[in-house]
């Protein structure tokens, strides 16, 4: 993701917040592009942006829709983010955590765990890195139709697993970006010439760079 869309999507985040801090409630319109690639938005309004931040990446829990593995990771990256790659319990918890919090019966999600195109190995498609932390459901993965080439993320009694799947289930998902320093430091000089003293306290806190 560029730094210029991150900063976009962190400062969108800022303007909404601020104007729900003064009591104006803000919903956006899908864009027309939106609705030429993702048709069954039409009937639903996209809601406030709400990011949540762990470590140097941001995360957008999707709920608008529900697409197969390909469909998610292009809405992702139509908004310059990309299907989630986790690389850690204390990742994997966080996110547990925050979908557990919003109680609102999503209980499947995509992530960017996948086989293809060998079949033979589970990679991050966004990264093409093997994955070297999992957190497999009981019995998974179990390739039970043969066809199990990506991976969902799935709430079981409160807990989050994954699980193996066909790539062509309709799910919800999680787009990720993450933080470099020089966009952070863009996003600095924007708060800096747009007179905003302290953005942290409506919404939207920056991630920590080591």
């Amino acid at each position: 993701m560029k730094c210029q869309h991150q900063v976009v999507v962190a400062f969108v985040v800022f303007v909404l917040t601020l104007n729900h801090v003064q009591g104006e409630n803000i919903s956006l319109s899908p864009s027309t592009q939106d609705i030429e690639i993702f048709g069954n938005l039409t009937d639903k309004q996209i809601p406030a942006l709400n990011l949540y931040h762990f470590g140097q990446k941001s995360y957008y829990i999707g709920d608008v829709f529900k697409g197969n593995f390909f469909k998610a990771e292009q809405f992702c990256r139509f908004h310059g983010m990309n299907l989630v790659t986790i690389n850690s319990e204390e990742e994997n918890d966080f996110l547990e955590k925050k979908i557990t919090e919003r109680g609102d019966g999503l209980n499947h999600f995509w992530i960017s765990g996948t086989k293809l195109p060998d079949v033979n190995e589970w990679i991050w498609f966004t990264t093409g890195r093997h994955i070297t932390y999992f957190n497999w459901n009981s019995g998974e993965p179990n390739n039970a139709k043969k066809d199990e080439y990506c991976i969902e993320m799935r709430v079981v009694k409160r807990k989050v697993k994954w699980n193996d799947i066909d790539c062509w289930q309709d799910f919800n998902f999680i787009c990720e970006f993450t933080w470099t320093k020089d966009c952070i430091k863009l996003l600095k000089d924007i708060q800096h010439r747009s007179n905003i003293s302290n953005i942290i306290d409506v919404g939207v806190k920056l991630p920590e760079m080591n």
